[in-house]
Formats: structure tokens, sequence, C-alpha cells
């Protein structure tokens, strides 16, 4: 939650979700529109709030198969949100997602 509130600050606070690259989603990945030539702050916005849906639907899966593995949902959370931050510093440098892509 606190990852999706701040990766859409930075949404709202850039004016649009382009950095370094013209404001346009033309070229962009296919079926999101990713922008392949410069930052897009939608990527990290993306991660940040599927992170609410894939870490409890792991978290169900885990706990069924072995109730004591608690420790398998938090660091798959770590991983989660340094990723998340990852792309966003990331985007914010200006710098594609995958620009090679389509």
């Amino acid at each position: 939650t606190i990852l999706g509130i701040a990766t859409g600050a930075a949404l709202g606070m850039n004016g649009g979700h382009w950095v370094g690259a013209p404001a346009s989603d033309a070229g962009g990945l296919p079926v999101l529109g990713w922008s392949r030539s410069g930052g897009d702050l939608r990527v990290a916005h993306f991660f940040a709030l599927h992170a609410l849906q894939v870490l409890p639907l792991a978290g169900w899966f885990i706990a069924r198969r072995k109730p004591a593995a608690t420790g398998a949902v938090w660091i798959m959370s770590a991983a989660f949100a340094a990723f998340t931050v990852y792309v966003l510093v990331e985007a914010l440098l200006g710098r594609p997602f995958l620009p090679f892509v389509g």
C-alpha cells in the first residue's frame, strides 16, 4: 500500500508518466503501452498495486503447503518491494523498463 501511494504520488507530482522521453505513448510496449524510449512511472505503480494481489495469494498457497513457512512470504514481500523501488528509480532516471521488447 505504501509503495502504491508513493508511486502514485510520483506520477502526480511529475505531471505525467513520462520521464526523459517524448510525451507520447506511440511505440510503447505491446499491450501495456509502457515507454521504450524513456522512463515510465506506470511500471512501478503497476508492480506496487499488483503486489496487493500477488502477495496474499502467495501467502495463502505457501500456508497451505507448509504452515510454518511464513519466512518465505516475508522474503517474497521484500523482493517485490525491492524490485518496485528499483523500477521506480530507473524510471525517475529516464531509463525504460524493457527498451528492446516489441
